[in-house]
């Protein structure tokens, strides 16, 4: 390489297509044959470990979140005199803890609401720009209506409230 290409801004490469062709393939440590059906019969596959292969209780049953999980421990008392859930109220713990978890929730309808939408949808439809479709959500989130309308599904009310509230969006925002 000399200065000139070193110091250039734009470098044309020009490239030729190059095929290597190999006699034989071995794929280790397996000695797969190529056959998929006929490698899947011969290949002894170990069984899964899961809480469902094992038949525990509980296993099909979704783990809780994070905040549920610090409120179930703020709210539940030890072996002995439950002091946990006593002081955690005198505290205002468990309120916040409630609140945090309500809160998720709201969160989780959002991000289920905001998947129902490609992006495309939001740009064309609803008019919002791309990079503000999160902000609009978070816009949507705070409103009561909002929530009641994801919670009873209609579809229908929820695509009239999303063109209604992208309307004041772009209005507050200056996107008209």
């Amino acid at each position: 390489m000399n200065a000139v290409l070193l110091n250039s801004s734009f470098v044309t490469i020009t490239m030729e297509p190059f095929v290597n062709e190999l006699k034989e393939v071995v794929v280790q440590p397996y000695g797969l044959s190529g056959d998929i059906a006929a490698d899947l019969n011969r290949i002894q596959v170990q069984k899964e470990v899961s809480a469902s292969s094992l038949g525990l209780p509980n296993a099909g049953k979704p783990l809780p979140s994070q905040s549920k999980r610090l409120l179930y421990e703020a709210t539940s008392g030890g072996a002995g005199i439950p002091l946990n859930p006593i002081l955690n109220w005198i505290s205002g713990r468990t309120k916040r803890l409630k609140e945090r978890v309500a809160i998720d929730e709201q969160y989780r309808r959002t991000q289920r609401v905001q998947q129902l939408y490609v992006d495309s949808i939001f740009e064309h439809q609803f008019k919002i720009p791309k990079a503000r479709v999160n902000d609009f959500m978070y816009f949507c989130e705070v409103d009561p209506l909002f929530q009641q309308i994801v919670a009873n599904k209609d579809q229908l009310k929820l695509w009239a409230y999303m063109q209604r509230k992208s309307k004041l969006y772009r209005e507050n925002n200056g996107l008209e």
